[in-house]
């Protein structure tokens, strides 16, 4: 019961009834969480694939699979993370455009249809897809897989795919940084193209230039193991000089975190607890930026809820207005935030304030018997949501894998 172990020394000492409690809903979130991994992973002639969810989201994902690595990982799904991300090179386009999602039907379809629960099943022939449901192109996908795509080589030493997608990789930064670089930074993003993409996000936007920061340091290590020196360095000097430009146009001393996109100051949770989490923030920043959150309603009544104060409705897309969730993207609750929440704690020596996120995070699934993509705020406390036209999506596999890879070492 290695889980436990770990768990033990995560809590700490404390009262025996509490302490019975929170082993009690790690057991439970942990199996659900890993069930959900297992469930979401399927075999399409003889490839292991890990797909976002099990109805509207019954897809390959590029940032809902990368995301969700960490937790593949930690439960030994090598062979399903690698060919998950071989899929994405095999799609990648001349220029280097990776595919935003990899299926055998429209998204449009298979979310409508899902929701009904008649979701297509994933077969082959599969196809890339590179647009979103708003008619732009999708870029997120270069920064995350090449950062996943690292996350695995360094866990596995896998030299054969280290050596097959290297060239791949770089190709998708090169493509970015050809058509979206501005001032040291990816810029002229599209709206409603990254993973908030009922929102108007668009030029610079931070949760996407922290991702570009992880990416640089992921192809250096990636470059260490193949032995190629020089690279290494080369992309050691980028990531240094690309998180150094970031903190210098992002960072909101007014704010007293990370800005959420250019022109645009809400506070959001998304860049700033992966920035803390992964130390492209440190030192007073990270410290300051964790200050905010505590203080926000971002924290409460525990962390997940994505932006505060919520969009203007101009800024949202038609989709989530009719589907009745125009709070996707603000006011709703979404559990790998949470997960990162802990992290980001845990980053900044807050051992206390990450067992209590961790503890109302193991909690809630616990309580929820399988793991929700996204919840309200009711006087009753958070709930699935259910509208006429949408429900969760159930088991989600981002925040599964976010839940196991934050559970899976302690403080």
């Amino acid at each position: 019961m290695a889980w436990l172990a770990v768990w033990l020394a995560l809590c700490g000492p404390g009262p025996a009834h509490g302490q019975e409690a929170a082993d009690a809903d790690l057991a439970a979130a942990w199996g659900i969480a890993t069930h959900a991994i297992l469930s979401n992973t399927v075999t399409v002639e003889g490839k292991h694939y890990l797909l976002a969810g099990a109805h509207q989201f019954h897809t390959l994902w590029a940032r809902d699979f990368s995301m969700s690595v960490g937790g593949a990982l930690a439960l030994g799904r090598y062979s399903t993370v690698r060919d998950s991300l071989e899929v994405f090179y095999a799609s990648q386009r001349p220029d280097g455009l990776l595919p935003r999602t990899v299926d055998n039907v429209n998204i449009y379809w298979r979310t409508l249809l899902g929701l009904f629960a008649r979701a297509p099943k994933f077969e082959a022939p599969l196809k890339a897809w590179f647009d979103t449901e708003n008619g732009v192109i999708s870029i997120d996908a270069n920064v995350f897989i090449p950062w996943a795509s690292a996350e695995y080589v360094l866990a596995s030493r896998d030299r054969f795919f280290a050596s097959r997608w290297f060239a791949s990789a770089e190709s998708s930064l090169a493509y970015l940084e050809k058509n979206y670089f501005v001032d040291g930074l990816i810029g002229r993003q599209p709206p409603f193209s990254d993973w908030a993409d009922s929102v108007k996000r668009e030029g610079r936007v931070a949760m996407t230039n922290v991702m570009y920061v992880l990416a640089l340091r992921g192809m250096a290590g990636w470059a260490e193991l193949l032995g190629l020196a020089d690279k290494a360095l080369e992309y050691r000097a980028r990531e240094a000089s690309t998180a150094s430009r970031l903190r210098e146009f992002f960072w909101n001393p007014k704010l007293g975190a990370l800005t959420n996109f250019e022109g645009d100051d809400h506070l959001t949770a998304d860049a700033n607890l992966l920035a803390v989490a992964y130390g492209v923030l440190d030192g007073e920043q990270a410290e300051t930026t964790m200050r905010t959150l505590r203080a926000s309603r971002l924290w409460w009544p525990m962390p997940g809820r994505a932006t505060t104060p919520n969009y203007k409705s101009s800024l949202k897309s038609f989709n989530v207005k009719l589907a009745g969730i125009a709070s996707y993207h603000d006011a709703m609750t979404w559990l790998w935030l949470t997960a990162v929440a802990a992290r980001a704690e845990r980053a900044v020596g807050n051992c206390q304030g990450y067992r209590e996120i961790m503890a109302k995070l193991a909690g809630r699934i616990a309580k929820d018997g399988v793991v929700y993509e996204v919840f309200d705020l009711k006087k009753r406390g958070l709930v699935p949501v259910r509208r006429l036209l949408y429900r969760a999506e159930r088991p989600f596999t981002w925040s599964s894998a976010q839940f196991l890879e934050s559970a899976r070492s302690g403080c």
